[in-house]
């Protein structure tokens, strides 16, 4: 979710309708671990990978029925199923996708989960495909369980936990350290670089980077 964001950001900007791709559950070797997500425009645009681009072009036919006025709905593709062969899943494994429509709504929700750099849950309701977001202190529900599809409340539910990007703190704006903060981001590292030196500290030096500070490393 914390790549997909942006472009889905820009899409609803744009006017046009998303609608979103959950890996649920996984069989065997599948390419993408459940909670993994793709992000589908009422063009036919994709962000992010459900497979690895084995069922994507099924997933995406399916997202266009679904913002066209389809309900909420759930994929099987697998090398047991009659139509594995068609979309390319001839890996081995076997993988449930649930395909819903994004709501503009959530957008605030997410930003601001997303900001505060804490572990946070997304509860999907694979019936309705409602929404639910739990935050680590939170103190009007109890946490959610581990990442996987459960019953809660009678209600069978997906819940994908998300946790706050990796920290690469790069002590020294010296030459390496570009390239370095470059792979680290896109690696998804949140990176900081730290350097007194103002000709080394500079945010125009790492563009990419998160924060450039310009204190001594004790005091940062």
């Amino acid at each position: 979710m914390r790549d997909l964001l942006p472009q889905i950001e820009a899409w609803l900007a744009d006017g046009r309708q998303v609608a979103l791709a959950t890996v649920i559950r996984t069989w065997g070797s599948s390419p993408r671990p459940a909670g993994a997500q793709m992000a589908v425009s009422q063009e036919g645009e994709i962000a992010g990978s459900v497979s690895g681009g084995c069922v994507e072009g099924a997933v995406t036919a399916a997202a266009l029925e679904v913002l066209a006025g389809g309900e909420p709905r759930q994929l099987h593709f697998g090398v047991s199923d009659d139509t594995a062969w068609s979309v390319g899943l001839a890996c081995g494994g076997e993988i449930d996708v649930f395909v819903q429509r994004f709501d503009p709504a959530w957008l605030p929700l997410l930003r601001a989960a997303l900001q505060q750099s804490i572990r946070f849950a997304l509860l999907i309701n694979l019936t309705s495909g409602e929404w639910q977001l739990w935050q680590e202190g939170d103190r009007g529900a109890p946490p959610p369980p581990e990442s996987g599809e459960h019953t809660l409340a009678g209600e069978r539910v997906f819940v994908n936990w998300v946790a706050p990007p990796p920290k690469l703190i790069v002590v020294g704006g010296v030459h390496i350290a570009i390239p370095l903060v470059t792979m680290a981001k896109a690696a998804g590292f949140y990176t900081v670089v730290i350097d007194p030196r103002r000709a080394f500290g500079r945010s125009e030096r790492f563009p990419q980077a998160d924060e450039v500070l310009t204190s001594w490393p004790r005091q940062a």
